[in-house]
């Protein structure tokens, strides 16, 4: 059987015998909307748990919306019309609004980069600011969370009067589902704010953190206490289909609106299947979900694994931005193994870049898996420094991992493993 994997903005060719085959992401998806403007305007006229945006916003306030960075295809520049063209009819003038770009822990977005997130008209007409994790003079404290969580959050959004979220609900590895709280914790929280909810506790061990649950997750709780001890007014989040079209719009409360966003990530990303794999083939969707290697590595460190101990891991990233993260590839290329990262990181203290190391050292040692990696993006030499195997093309990827696993290996292969999540049925 022959299939396209994305990658980058194109795609790869990849051929698997049928009889190896257990399956391949299935066209569980949602049609994209056939008028965004009617989308929008319905979606602000029927906020889920809040009051009208026009309601809540009076002239001379100062407002702060929260925008994923550039790893997201998040419509960012056409959500924001629609807030813009809502408050300003209300009095708000530009120089009221700060947007403010919610990078967690990632890098600073460069001013092209921000361009091509939010357009040239907007970017030129409002105060636009990287978020800046590491620097406690632009934080605000607010206490402690329900954790213990010393709540140090970017002072533009602590101090505004007017609090708006803009985001995409999709799985995540983590904390369920991306989208809602999450703009606020890890997108505009101080660097220990983030690493005391990036704690291995949680992130490692803890089954509920993980892709599609909220229930009893507790990285997904603190996130959501701390945005609602902040204050958060209205978010705007959408849902994407495949195409990367806009499937759904939800606007309103941080919680109730994100739920109704949720609901519908549910039916388009659980996929159930029947056996696990020994070889899984694997593509995070393309642009911009494979921009580096960093946000491409989730699928070996998932705690409800598809694959058998032993299994081959490919996955096909672009990765036009690199690593993506320089401190978690001086972590992995200083070892002589994995078990080094292992045992010598102290986990009672783990740094979140020691955290995706030790993730990636964990799980790699804990299911004796081998990853092969096929990337335009990073050299040969740095996939070996990150104990990663390489391939030329994505069918060389294949053969070897047959070599190694057998002819009668069984296959699964991902096609958007950001967005549809597999699960045994005795799982679900």
């Amino acid at each position: 059987m022959k299939f396209n994997l994305p990658y980058g903005s194109g795609t790869l060719d990849l051929e698997i015998p049928s009889e190896n085959l257990i399956t391949v992401t299935p066209p569980n998806d949602l049609p994209g909307l056939t008028n965004y403007d009617e989308a929008f305007e319905a979606a602000f006229a029927n906020p889920i748990g809040t009051s009208l945006l026009k309601d809540i916003v009076k002239r001379g306030n100062k407002v702060v919306i929260v925008v994923d960075d550039i790893t997201r295809p998040t419509p960012s520049e056409l959500i924001l019309k629609w807030i813009l063209k809502d408050i300003l009819a209300q009095g708000i003038s530009a120089e009221d609004v700060t947007i403010l770009v919610a990078l967690g822990l990632h890098r600073s977005l460069t001013e092209k980069e921000i361009r091509v997130l939010i357009g040239d008209t907007i970017f030129e007409q409002y105060r636009v600011l990287n978020h800046e994790p590491w620097n406690r003079e632009a934080m605000t404290y607010l206490g402690k969370s329900k954790s213990g969580n010393n709540i140090w959050i970017n002072k533009f959004l602590a101090e505004a009067d007017v609090k708006i979220l803009t985001g995409l609900i999709r799985p995540h590895p983590v904390f369920g589902y991306t989208g809602g709280r999450k703009s606020v914790l890890p997108g505009v929280s101080d660097g220990e704010t983030v690493l005391y909810n990036h704690r291995a506790e949680w992130h490692l061990h803890d089954t509920n953190c993980d892709n599609l649950i909220i229930k009893d997750n507790p990285a997904h709780l603190d996130a959501l206490d701390i945005a609602k001890r902040v204050g958060i007014d209205f978010i705007v989040n959408v849902v994407l289909n495949r195409k990367k079209e806009i499937a759904k719009i939800v606007a309103g409360d941080v919680e109730k609106a994100w739920m109704e966003g949720v609901s519908i990530v549910d039916g388009m990303s659980l996929w159930k299947i029947s056996e696990k794999a020994d070889i899984l083939i694997s593509s995070p969707g393309g642009y911009p979900s494979d921009q580096n290697l960093y946000q491409s590595l989730a699928v070996p460190t998932r705690k409800n694994p598809v694959f058998n101990d032993g299994a081959t891991i490919i996955t096909a990233a672009f990765c036009e931005d690199g690593i993506g993260e320089n401190r978690m590839f001086k972590i992995l290329s200083a070892a002589k193994r994995l078990n080094d990262i292992v045992e010598n990181i102290d986990k009672e203290q783990i740094t979140n870049y020691e955290l995706a190391s030790y993730a990636y050292a964990y799980f790699m040692l804990k299911h004796k898996l081998s990853y092969i990696a096929v990337t335009d993006g990073v050299s040969k030499k740095e996939l070996k420094d990150m104990f990663i195997e390489s391939a030329d093309s994505i069918q060389e990827a294949v053969s070897e991992a047959f070599r190694r696993q057998g002819k009668d290996a069984r296959v699964l292969v991902l096609t958007d493993s950001k967005n549809v999540i597999p699960k045994l049925y005795q799982d679900v």
